[in-house]
């Protein structure tokens, strides 16, 4: 079955509810690691969730076999987790396998640590999509949410990696920065476009505080003091919009989308389209739930795909219904964001 042959079957069988598949997953999520050097105050790990706090430390490159049939159907991989990928001492070992396999390949980054030599590797490997989180437009701002960050050598590190590009006349990686709004940042949105343009980056994505880790009273302490409305936040985004249309650079944000209401689709289509993939090899469906699909240290990809807990997790959003750690995730309809167009596109 071809790519496109498996995604237009995990289609029909999104399209009907079934709880079975005889497809196999459009998009896999391998969580590169679950450490970092940073502190940031929003951050599972900073806050030592027990659901962030594995033992094994660094994806286990002996579960790449165990994937084997599931990468050539991969359409799109993300190689991010809790934590940043780029300290796996054998990170480009599985970026390697990805891009061997014809998939995506994506992850998010600090961007910390990014040197010229992996500037080249993620050329040499044509790396799809690199996002940097970059939640302000000055130091100040910047460094009191990423956390033993410094802001100068960041943007040194992103803009000699986007000059590199152009040096070898390299199209990958595109690249983003991610803006989490928070009530110190949000002024500054206008002024991350400026910045974007500056380091050579093609999208800034803007996106609020999540709140489907408020199952932890720290974080949700966090969210609650720091979150701000859409109302708050649309005033300067809407002058970044104008900025970003000047300066060529696209700009999306979940703000905006709630602001212009689109014709929403049936929530949710993830457990019919991803297989993600922790640390030590525990399966999750999306990044948005806690809910455990199974181990794939000691079992095979089909028997957790078409397993219970992914059977179960199927019939019920289905038939209308969700798990309660959906429920924000569903109400908020950021389920909607999260990889329709491949359920979406013709062909």
């Amino acid at each position: 079955m071809t790519r496109r042959e498996n995604l237009e079957s995990l289609r029909r069988h999104w399209q009907q509810g079934d709880q079975v598949l005889s497809s196999r997953p459009a998009v896999l999520y391998l969580e590169a690691t679950a450490v970092c050097n940073l502190g940031c105050p929003m951050c599972p790990i900073t806050l030592h969730f027990p659901e962030y706090q594995h033992q094994v430390k660094w994806f286990r490159l002996e579960l790449l076999p165990k994937l084997a049939e599931v990468l050539p159907a991969v359409r799109r991989c993300f190689l991010s987790g809790g934590g940043e990928p780029f300290l796996h001492p054998r990170f480009f070992e599985i970026v390697a396998a990805v891009k061997r396999s014809g998939a995506e390949a994506i992850f998010n980054s600090n961007g910390t640590i990014l040197d010229e030599d992996k500037s080249r590797a993620l050329i040499e490997h044509q790396v799809d999509c690199v996002s940097f989180s970059m939640d302000g437009a000055t130091a100040k701002t910047y460094e009191a949410i990423r956390k033993g960050a410094d802001f100068e050598k960041v943007c040194a590190n992103i803009a000699g990696l986007s000059a590199l590009k152009q040096k070898l006349k390299a199209e990958r990686p595109f690249l983003n920065l991610q803006f989490t709004a928070q009530d110190q940042n949000c002024e500054e949105i206008p002024g991350v476009v400026a910045l974007a343009k500056r380091l050579g980056v093609h999208h800034l994505v803007v996106e609020p505080l999540t709140p489907v880790f408020n199952f932890n009273p720290e974080y949700q302490a966090y969210y609650q003091a720091h979150v701000v409305s859409s109302q708050a936040v649309l005033p300067a985004l809407r002058r970044a919009q104008e900025e970003a249309r000047r300066a060529g650079i696209l700009l999306t944000s979940h703000y905006l989308d709630a602001a212009e209401p689109r014709r929403p689709l049936r929530p949710c289509v993830e457990p019919w389209l991803t297989f993600g993939v922790r640390v030590d090899g525990e399966v999750f469906a999306c990044c948005g739930t806690p809910l455990k699909m199974g181990s794939l240290a000691d079992q095979d990809w089909q028997e957790i795909w078409n397993g219970e807990v992914y059977r179960r997790l199927r019939q019920e959003l289905a038939a209308g219904k969700s798990p309660e750690s959906c429920g924000l995730c569903l109400s908020e309809a950021r389920c909607n964001h999260f990889n329709e167009d491949l359920v979406l596109e013709d062909g």
